[in-house]
């Protein structure tokens, strides 16, 4: 990656903007742990207080979906009319939706996604010191903050009368200031104590943003790929996954396009997808070695023998002999020998 030109202005900016997200971080470490440890520090304390008097609740019900006009044939069966939507998204249920899609959002954008309780602090400050030393621009969002800003950005919307209203709207949820970006984590750590990680991840795959007019999991599958959620591959998922990332720059509906066309195979969408995939098989290698140390039996300790091929185990070998005309029996311990070196044949 080339390196990148920083003025002493951009990089003292970014500087005091990482130096503030990191107080951020800190701050959150110690919202996350009080009231079970005692803050001492009236510092902390006021900061605590400051970060719990944000609102907290967020109503993440009201997702609107499409309306179908159904006609009933002579026969009494159904056929779909018509559908109308400002957003095209149809909400399914855990069991709608292909494990490979559910695997694909969790190692791609929250690979700690079952290990913090809304925000991952590695993760922030990875991408706060990635962007501040001049590296590519990362988010560092947890799914959970994902899935927040898409609530916000739906409900904005949905309220919305004009254009301009619900552009305003998504302006505002998607903001990059600190405000907003306290409220969202605030509204991460009461969604995490509310529901469990498979609602959210649920709630997060039925309401993200696939491009266009297509929103969720499911809609995105039967627009991009005519199949419903439940009977996506692994490489489909990995692709419409790849999406949500950045869904201009991903999606794949712009056939024409030089960089992300059908002409040399939607390129920006494949290395995202295979960033996605590579993560996937990380992730199943680390579990394999982890279950294969958990089943792994423990070997018997051994010395090694000074006499070359020879290993000496201890696995004793006990024998009992009784003396004659005495009722003493005497047990004595023999070390078995084992050699390590393959027989001559």
């Amino acid at each position: 990656m080339a390196a990148k030109n920083t003025t002493p202005g951009a990089a003292s900016g970014g500087l005091l903007a990482f130096i503030g997200m990191s107080a951020i971080a800190g701050l959150l470490v110690t919202a996350a742990i009080t009231p079970a440890v005692a803050v001492t520090s009236v510092a902390a304390s006021n900061a605590v207080t400051l970060f719990d008097n944000l609102p907290g609740y967020l109503d993440v019900t009201k997702i609107p979906e499409k309306s179908t006009i159904w006609a009933t044939k002579s026969d009494g069966t159904q056929v779909a009319l018509a559908s109308f939507y400002d957003q095209n998204r149809e909400a399914v249920t855990w069991d709608q939706v292909s494990q490979f899609a559910k695997d694909a959002a969790v190692d791609g954008e929250d690979p700690r996604f079952y290990e913090h309780g809304g925000i991952d602090i590695q993760g922030t400050l990875r991408a706060l010191l990635q962007n501040f030393t001049g590296g590519d621009v990362q988010g560092g969002s947890s799914i959970t903050q994902q899935y927040v800003k898409n609530v916000l950005i739906t409900l904005g919307e949905a309220s919305a009368k004009t254009d301009a209203e619900r552009a305003a709207a998504y302006a505002a949820a998607t903001a990059t200031t600190l405000d907003r970006k306290l409220k969202e984590m605030r509204y991460a750590i009461a969604i995490e104590k509310k529901f469990t990680k498979q609602q959210i991840l649920l709630g997060y795959l039925n309401i993200a943003y696939f491009g266009g007019q297509v929103y969720g999991i499911q809609a995105a599958s039967q627009y991009y790929f005519g199949v419903n959620a439940s009977d996506l591959t692994l490489e489909q998922a990995a692709s419409l996954l790849a999406i949500v990332n950045n869904p201009e720059k991903f999606r794949l509906d712009y056939p024409d396009s030089s960089k992300n066309g059908s002409a040399n195979g939607y390129a920006a969408n494949k290395v995202r997808r295979d960033y996605i995939l590579d993560q996937m098989l990380n992730t199943r290698r680390s579990a394999k070695r982890s279950t294969m140390r958990q089943l792994r039996p423990r070997s018997p300790r051994a010395s090694t023998s000074r006499s070359r091929g020879v290993r000496l185990l201890a696995m004793p070998h006990t024998s009992a002999t009784t003396s004659p005309g005495s009722s003493r029996t005497t047990s004595t311990t023999r070390t078995l020998r084992m050699s390590t070196r393959a027989p001559r044949c």
